[in-house]
């Protein structure tokens, strides 16, 4: 039985071109990764795209008797195909990544190990679940399983694409847990932005064998210097609904003028919030956020904006019509931003996504192709339409109104869905319903002040029960302890808010025996949309 290490990579990522080549540990990145796999013996092929992009890399790659292939850009399962084609079906294939150089070859035998004793066809990491930092990832599989997906007649350009997604979104794995003690899951040892990779430029700085050093070893070094209050805000997206308008039932203070919100957004990102939430439709946001941050901040953050519903295309409109608005509506954003790229575009409303037979999708992948946007996303406003989300193979990133009274995510299957598409980011807004649960029950909307009380009720006392501080840090809490849910939206209108907000990510998150003792009062499910409330 033979065994293959297949590293797939290129050089047209997204958002940090040309990684592969980024000096690490005193050679290329993509050098490291390769060298590191095999440092205990594994036969270890690199698997590149045929495109002129790539040329670099196989130079790379031959000046350092690395040995390699070269496939189709977006067909990553037929390089993989290509790499293994003189091997057997039974056959052992490992899948690496080039931007996960904390990966050894120890890792590696200890996955094949496991996969040899549980697994069947297929085996995998899964960080959070996992409890491995996000980066220390692998995949074992049988050759002849991976030759019998690839001749599926439904199998998608996505599942192409990422060699594995079939077995994934179908849960048809068996998952690698963490050897170590403790969980691990908060440190980020992956290389996707520009920070990630001077914190591993920096751990491998320290390290006297790059080549040899265990991954064990490398994990222990970051612990040191790492922090699990910093890594916790990874969850936090700052939504700026509030700095373009006078938003949310319990806003008290209003819409910030122009000079407080400029402070808001720099104070949040210098504070370590990474993801910033906007929209053509929230007032004046985007063009706060042009004015207040330059173009070096913008670069450290991922910005996502929504263009606006598309309510005026009609059924019958013609789809130039469509590519105009969405073309047009982009192109403004860009410049009341003040950036010539985007890390993601998302639609405000799933119906836009779905008009004249989703051909808007289509004109926001081209946006992808010609390097405007790294992403595509979509604002949902229910269960099904993020499930018919999560099987649209463009969309990355699925926004839901979501918190700890809104069992519909759960009860419908998509958060058991969500877990097996590990590539789209799922993300929560209205953690707090627009501040409604900070509200006495005589305030709250749309339901009766007997069930407002109820539920009043239900957050006081689950709050005191798990020790939470406060209702609000209880809503937070029980977000961030989701493993299906990626990031948090939060918005400010305050300086103060942002302190607080980043203070209460810092804290636990709930426990998993706590998450399933939570017991809801009922609750009427129109409640939880805010554009059933009355008006006025």
């Amino acid at each position: 039985m033979k065994i293959r290490a297949i590293l797939q990579a290129r050089l047209n990522s997204s958002r940090l071109p040309a990684k592969m080549l980024l000096p690490v540990g005193g050679m290329s990145l993509i050098t490291l990764c390769a060298k590191r796999a095999a440092n205990c013996g594994l036969d270890v092929t690199v698997a590149i795209s045929d495109e002129d992009t790539d040329d670099l890399l196989a130079a790379e790659l031959e000046n350092h008797d690395i040995h390699y292939i070269r496939g189709p850009l977006d067909n990553v399962l037929g390089r993989f195909l290509k790499a293994a084609q003189n091997m057997n079906d039974d056959d052992i294939i490992v899948r690496l990544t080039g931007d996960n150089p904390v990966v050894d070859g120890i890792f590696i035998k200890e996955l094949i190990d496991f996969h040899r004793k549980h697994g069947e066809n297929y085996t995998r990491t899964l960080s959070p679940q996992d409890g491995l930092p996000y980066g220390v990832s692998a995949e074992v599989f049988n050759l002849g399983a991976l030759r019998r997906v690839a001749d599926r007649s439904d199998l998608t350009a996505s599942d192409r694409e990422h060699v594995t997604a079939y077995w994934t979104k179908n849960d048809q794995f068996q998952l690698y847990r963490s050897p170590l003690r403790d969980d691990f899951s908060h440190i980020r040892v992956t290389v996707d932005t520009f920070d990630d990779y001077v914190r591993i430029a920096q751990l491998f700085e320290t390290i006297d064998n790059p080549i040899t050093v265990t991954w064990q070893d490398l994990i222990d070094t970051l612990n040191r210097t790492s922090s699990k209050p910093a890594d916790g805000l990874r969850k936090l997206a700052l939504g700026t609904v509030q700095l373009g308008l006078p938003y949310g039932i319990a806003n008290a203070t209003g819409q910030p003028d122009e000079n407080h919100a400029k402070a808001i957004l720099t104070h949040a990102v210098s504070n370590g919030i990474k993801i910033l939430d906007t929209a053509a439709a929230y007032g004046t946001s985007e063009t706060i956020i042009g004015k207040s941050l330059s173009s070096d901040a913008l670069q450290n953050v991922f910005l996502q904006t929504k263009i606006p519903p598309l309510d005026h295309i009609c059924e019958d409109a013609k789809t130039s019509e469509l590519e105009d608005a969405i073309t047009s509506a982009f192109y403004r954003s860009l410049y009341r931003l003040q950036l010539q790229s985007l890390s993601c575009l998302m639609f405000h409303r799933w119906a836009d996504c779905k008009k004249l037979n989703g051909h808007g999708l289509k004109v926001a992948e081209n946006f992808i192709s010609e390097g405007l946007i790294a992403e595509v996303g979509v604002s949902v406003s229910s269960p099904k339409e993020a499930l018919e989300a999560l099987n649209t193979p463009i969309i990355k990133r699925i926004q839901i109104p979501m918190n700890i009274l809104d069992t519909r995510w759960e009860d419908t299957g998509f958060s058991q869905a969500a877990l097996k598409r590990p590539d789209v980011h799922v993300q929560a807004r209205s953690s707090l319903l627009q501040g409604v649960f900070t509200l006495p029950a005589g305030d709250w909307p749309f339901i009766s002040t007997q069930e407002a009380e109820a539920n009043v009720q239900f957050l006081n006392d689950a709050a005191t029960k798990f020790g939470r501080e406060s209702v609000i840090d209880l809503c937070y809490a029980y977000l961030r302890s989701l493993n299906w849910i990626d990031s948090i939206v939060v918005g400010a209108e305050t300086l103060a808010q942002i302190d607080e907000n980043t203070r209460l990510f810092a804290k636990a998150v709930l426990k998993a025996d706590e998450v399933n003792a939570i017991s809801r009062p009922k609750l009427d499910h129109n409640f939880l949309n805010p554009a059933n409330w009355p008006k006025g």
